[in-house]
């Protein structure tokens, strides 16, 4: 069996041993994945605020020259209109890189639950044997009835 789901930050790969978190879906970066640790999730961490700071800078430069340029007659309504809709690309193609990386092997997953109207909840043991648990938002319905159903095959 290999699966792979859409999430808001990245891809859900599952294979017949483990689940997978990633940024592409690729099946090359899923294989390369650590087991959830103290470790990985600090790496983790680590890249992900790095990233949030990058994209936040980007788009606060661009609310600034938004709004410097807001009463300007030499700009023009297509140039501001640009800058917000280069914003927006910016968001979107970086929001992939906000979601950790690691994998789960499927016998340490210990419950699957709804988690509000679009996220689900993987409660897990960690590399450690801790109980730990992963929030997945926004994840695809067809990903959301798989993994609901994972727990009780």
């Amino acid at each position: 069996m290999k699966e792979y789901f859409k999430y808001k930050y990245g891809y859900i790969n599952v294979d017949d041993e483990n689940l997978y978190l990633t940024n592409s879906g690729n099946w090359q970066e899923a294989r390369e994945t650590e087991e959830k640790s103290r470790a990985i999730d600090k790496r983790n961490s680590v890249g992900i605020v790095g990233m949030k700071i990058f994209v936040y800078v980007v788009l606060g430069a661009i609310c600034i020259f938004v709004l410097k340029n807001l009463g300007k007659p030499s700009i023009g309504f297509g140039v501001i209109g640009l800058a917000i809709f280069l914003g927006y690309r910016v968001y979107k193609v970086f929001s992939k890189k906000f979601g950790s990386r690691y994998r789960i092997p499927l016998q340490k997953i210990t419950n699957v639950s709804d988690w509000g109207t679009v996220g689900l909840r993987i409660d897990f043991l960690n590399a450690n044997n801790e109980p730990d648990f992963e929030i997945i938002e926004e994840l695809d319905f067809r990903g959301r009835d798989f993994l609901l159903e994972l727990k009780t095959k």
